[in-house]
């Protein structure tokens, strides 16, 4: 860290207490430039990405991946929570973990100190309930505390690192997409899959040209925006196959189809089964 003279580094919010109070669920990849990192607390929690999953109890240290990951997590799930923005002055992102960063707890990781001190500075400084967020950028912070805290962040960003390193993780990942690509990522996986991609919405959300936004998303995630948000759409699809009782009408309903048989007809063109066989090979390769 202390190499590190041209990075942006920032405390988003800090926030204790149940997930329930302000965790909304979604089917669809999350994809975000900052880094969260939880303390889970009590409960469980589901942890989805690309390539994987696994299920995570508590007592653990987790750092998500940003981009193209999930979660879900158990109704009694209580977690001590912090979000950082950490980045170059290029715009690359200082540390993107592909895979969840998972520690047996804070200690494990070496900032148990951090991040107590984080929350004693919030409840007490600023009189915060520990059931809130605290977003650090909405909030008159005196400058004594506001040094304090990027003090604290600082030190315990640099702890994440090292023991990224201790893991064999690679902390400077080449997460270096443009910041217009990232915007359009955020917008593919949060709009509304029951309708139609329109590429001039993620254009306009990325704030480029469609077909600037076109060339840059193609060279940087070697899809077309097209390609991504159908992979998006099937990925969803398998969710709802996999994790619920969702009959085909109701999950071609929310995913965008007309009718169960459009959903059927295309899920077999491209997965090259119908969704019910899909189902019935999911739930028996779970029995394995």
């Amino acid at each position: 860290m202390s190499q590190q003279t041209d990075l942006i580094l920032e405390l988003l919010w800090y926030w204790e207490g149940p997930v329930s109070r302000y965790y909304l669920e979604t089917d669809a990849w999350r994809s975000s430039r900052e880094l969260s990192c939880w303390h889970l607390r009590k409960g469980w929690v589901e942890l989805l990405w690309e390539n994987g999953r696994r299920r995570v109890e508590a007592g653990h240290l987790i750092v998500p991946p940003p981009l193209r990951r999930n979660e879900i997590f158990s109704k009694d799930a209580e977690v001590s929570s912090l979000r950082i923005n950490a980045l170059g002055q290029d715009g690359r992102m200082l540390f993107c973990p592909r895979e969840p960063f998972i520690l047996s707890g804070r200690r494990a990781a070496g900032i148990r100190e951090e991040i107590n001190a984080l929350g004693t500075v919030l409840r007490s400084s600023m009189k915060l309930d520990t059931g809130c967020k605290a977003f650090l950028s909405e909030m008159d912070i005196p400058l004594r505390t506001l040094l304090r805290l990027r003090a604290i962040l600082a030190a315990c960003f640099e702890k994440l690192l090292e023991a990224a390193k201790k893991q064999g993780g690679v902390p400077l990942a080449d997460a270096d997409h443009h910041p217009a690509v990232v915007q359009a990522l955020n917008y593919l996986s949060k709009r509304d899959l029951r309708s139609p991609l329109k590429e001039e919405e993620a254009a306009a959300f990325a704030g480029i040209s469609l077909p600037h936004l076109r060339r840059l998303f193609r060279a940087q995630t070697g899809f077309t925006l097209k390609e991504w948000d159908a992979n998006r759409l099937s990925a969803s699809a398998k969710r709802a196959l996999a994790t619920g009782n969702a009959t085909c009408k109701e999950i071609a309903h929310t995913h965008g189809f007309c009718s169960a048989s459009h959903f059927s007809h295309w899920f077999r063109q491209t997965q090259g089964c119908s969704p019910l066989e899909w189902r019935s090979r999911k739930a028996a390769d779970d029995m394995v």
